[in-house]
C-alpha cells in the first residue's frame, strides 16, 4: 500500500472517512478469517460500516458576549 515512501503519515483530510471505512473493512475481513467474528458477505459488511459510520453533525450557534 506504499506508493510514496515521502508522503505523508495521515491521508488527506478528505479521505479520512474512506480510509476509515477500508479500515473498518480490512479489520472485519481478518476478524471473520480468524473464526472470532461471524462470516457475513462483503456487501453486508459494508452496508454494515455504513449504517455505524460516525458522521459530524454540529449544532449551529450564536456566539453571545457574556
Amino acid at each position: 500500500m506504499l506508493v510514496n515512501p515521502t508522503a505523508d503519515l495521515l491521508p488527506e483530510i478528505d479521505e479520512i472517512q474512506k480510509v476509515s471505512k477500508l479500515i473498518a473493512f480490512k479489520v472485519a475481513k481478518a476478524a471473520m478469517d480468524a473464526g472470532v467474528a461471524p462470516i457475513i458477505s462483503d456487501e453486508q459488511l459494508q452496508h454494515a460500516i455504513e449504517k455505524n459510520f460516525w458522521k459530524p453533525e454540529y449544532r449551529h450557534y450564536k456566539r453571545v458576549a457574556f
